[in-house]
């Protein structure tokens, strides 16, 4: 294997390690949180937190308790793993262990991407603020992503090349 195979074996290693290690750190802090009671038998209700004009309460959210609702709420560890597990295809298909079609972990780490996108627009409602396990995550995830089109656009470099020299004999 050559160097630069290597090299983009370690950042997916990388990539992977930073999605691993955001899992316990804060994702996102919450500011003066309302609690629903969607379906009680009072009927759909929503309150305050008591005190909280006169302290500032706030929640934070990790990648092992939140989630993200895109369409389907979705855990954030399931969000974490699904994005590892895209990250680790495309190491095995750099090391040529498997040979996987390179459109699938696009497809997986782009669902991810537009799920961890939600969050963003969260902080910018003002409620909330973005912590360094997302920063991690969006840096690990923005890796494989960056990995994995790499190898999809060297793959089909390859098989255009294998194809004229089939033409040329």
């Amino acid at each position: 294997m050559n160097q630069a195979n290597n090299n983009q074996i370690v950042l997916c290693v990388i990539a992977g390690v930073l999605l691993v290690f955001s899992l316990p750190l804060t994702w996102m802090t919450i500011q003066n949180p309302t609690v629903s009671f969607n379906g009680s038998p009072f009927g759909d209700t929503a309150m305050n937190f008591p005190m909280s004009n006169m302290l500032p309460v706030s929640m934070k959210v990790t990648g092992l308790n939140g989630h993200i609702t895109l369409g389907v709420q979705l855990p954030i560890w399931l969000l974490v793993t699904a994005a590892i597990s895209a990250i680790g295809l495309v190491g095995l298909n750099i090391a040529s262990v498997t040979n996987i079609p390179s459109v699938t972990p696009v497809l997986i780490l782009g669902v991810v991407t537009l799920y961890l996108a939600t969050g963003i627009f969260a902080a910018l409602g003002g409620n909330a603020s973005l912590g360094i396990g997302y920063i991690m995550a969006i840096v690990g995830t923005a890796g494989g992503m960056f990995l994995s089109l790499s190898q999809m656009l060297s793959a089909k470099q390859t098989t255009a090349a294998s194809n004229s020299n089939v033409l040329e004999d």
